[in-house]
């Protein structure tokens, strides 16, 4: 029986490890992916300086939220009536802001881009 030094066994360990992880994620996925991507169209991202951002401090609501509602506005929520609101369990309490679209000082799922 060889002798198994701690170096050696702590090699063999990363190896199996770096092994089990390729064969458990799937070799082929990388791939494919790749082979996928090049048959869609590309998507772009933009990197903004929000440190340079003056916020448009003569507009109501700033170029970039107006923009970015325009572009999204297909993915805005349709309004239901307010009956078919849940309640928050445990609580008797709903909140309905199909009302409040124009909301800008908090959160909604209709001002999701807010100034």
């Amino acid at each position: 029986m060889s002798k198994l030094t701690r170096r050696e066994f702590l090699k063999r360990s990363a190896a199996s490890s770096v092994a089990a992880g390729l064969i458990l994620s799937g070799l082929e996925k990388p791939a494919a992916a790749a082979a996928s991507a090049s048959n869609t169209t590309e998507n772009y991202g933009t990197l903004i300086d929000l440190t340079k951002c003056d916020g448009c401090s003569n507009l109501e609501v700033s170029k970039c939220v107006s923009v970015c509602r325009e572009v999204n506005k297909n993915k805005f929520p349709d309004p239901i009536p307010s009956e078919q609101i849940e309640y928050y369990w445990p609580r008797k309490k709903k909140e309905d802001l199909q009302d409040k679209k124009h909301l800008t000082d908090r959160l909604t799922p209709y001002n999701w881009t807010t100034k």
